[in-house]
């Protein structure tokens, strides 16, 4: 019963609220005969003349920290388990992040004339990016004990998004050595919710142990708006309004670039970079900016512990009063992730490919990267089946499986860059799958 409520748990929170960033897309990458291998690679060509992609969805996510497993120990004798946040610490490093992604590939049409190919997609991405120190949780969890006389960063940084795009790109071949790519996006920004300054300072004084936070943040939200807000006071007469159209005003461009070279007909080496680009959010845009220091220097423990309300409405509003609100209507930019691609594939074969790729994920000043090899083969003409092995975020637990099955004209896909996430869910820190149609000629 414990151990089936721990995997329970540990899918929900990895394939629900997480699954808003796949990360590697490491299996798709060595996938030739699926047409969305070319998202990773705008030079990659495709093996037939026309291919139309029908709708797909992929999802995933990767935290950099702890694991469910970590959070939840069992308790002896029982089937029942505890939280253990000093095991947690354990395995946090100093600064941790938690990404995730959905994209809705709604559309896309490729057509290949010999040495050139010309291809449009439009589909809808969903982005979320969370980030925070060690020492936020440990402060929160043991105190400030071991911090006296010293200065904490412990702001954390966080953004959530979502917006359409539809993308027109093109690919040539020169002298069957060299193949360059590229795709230009147009974006319709949906919704955003960031933060654009996450300044916080944390201090205990050395005399009487006193506190004081030093906060300078501001968070910014397009299509989700919360109204006026002129001082904490307001928080509790918020009315958030939330609208989602699909013709917003919030617009934005990005590029993939890519270069294949072949070196012969059985090496050849790829780099391609991906998501150069941004979003201005002008449409219902709404800024807040929290800024002040608060000092606590103690309170009278017998006027809490005898229930005086007022005594601690005093405190609430004595901590407060060091903070002011300003809210603002300002336009604000905000980055695409960025990803970069550099691989290589050998085939000893002509129907078995075995591949290597490094991919790294620039977002928000933090950088991710993972390394990993695949194999590949093709079972006839109908059946191709794809293993891959790599590691990202300190997790070295990372096996994929890919299949491509061909019905004729019709090609079913369906991937995973983490099999073991959906057999030990409680141990894993990356998921994702990626599943759709496409018609080929």
């Amino acid at each position: 019963m414990r151990k089936a409520f721990i995997h329970i748990l540990a899918v929900f929170l990895l394939s629900v609220p997480l699954s808003t960033f796949a990360q590697t897309d490491f299996g798709l990458h060595f996938m030739p005969g699926a047409v969305q291998s070319q998202y990773t690679n705008p030079a990659f060509m495709s093996e037939k003349k026309i291919n139309i992609a029908l709708p797909g969805v992929s999802f995933g996510a990767t935290h950099s920290g702890f694991t469910i497993g970590d959070l939840l120990q069992p308790v002896d004798g029982s089937d029942s388990f505890r939280v253990d946040i000093d095991n947690v610490l354990t395995q946090l490093g100093d600064d941790n992040t938690l990404k995730g992604k959905v994209h809705a590939d709604i559309l896309a049409v490729g057509v290949r004339l010999g040495g050139f190919q010309l291809g449009v997609n439009t589909g809808t991405r969903a982005s979320f990016f969370a980030a925070y120190p060690k020492d936020l949780v440990r402060l929160g969890w043991q105190g400030n004990g071991d911090y006296i006389g010293q200065t904490l960063s412990v702001g954390p940084d966080f953004q959530a998004f979502a917006y359409h795009e539809i993308g027109l790109s093109g690919a040539i071949r020169i002298k069957k050595k060299l193949q360059f790519g590229a795709r230009v996006k147009y974006l319709i920004g949906l919704a955003d919710f960031s933060l654009s300054r996450n300044n916080a300072q944390f201090q205990t004084g050395t005399e009487y142990y006193q506190l004081s936070l030093l906060t300078d943040v501001q968070f910014n939200t397009s299509t989700f708006n919360m109204g006026s807000i002129n001082s904490l006071d307001d928080l509790d007469q918020l009315e958030p309004e939330f609208t989602l159209n699909a013709t917003t005003a919030n617009k934005g461009f990005a590029a993939d670039l890519g270069v294949v070279f072949n070196l012969n007909d059985k090496l050849s080496f790829s780099a391609s970079v991906r998501d150069l680009g941004f979003i201005n959010w002008t449409d219902q845009v709404s800024n807040y900016a929290v800024a002040g220091e608060v000092n606590f220097e103690g309170i009278d423990a017998m006027e809490i512990s005898e229930g005086n309300e007022e005594a601690m409405e005093e405190l609430v509003d004595s901590l407060l009063s060091g903070l002011t609100v300003q809210t603002a209507n300002e336009t604000y930019r905000t980055q695409l992730p960025t990803e970069y691609y550099l691989s290589g594939t050998f085939s000893p074969l002509k129907s078995l490919r075995l591949g290597a790729l490094m991919h790294s994920t620039r977002y928000r000043g933090r950088s991710t990267t993972a390394v990993g090899l695949s194999a590949s083969k093709d079972l006839g003409k109908i059946l191709s089946l794809g293993v891959n092995y790599f590691t990202v975020n300190k997790s070295y637990q990372n096996l994929g499986a890919n299949l491509l099955l061909k019905m004729g004209p019709v090609h079913l896909y369906m991937l995973s860059d983490n099999i073991l996430t959906f057999i030990r869910p409680e141990e894993s820190k990356f998921v994702n799958f990626r599943m759709g149609m496409n018609v080929a000629f």
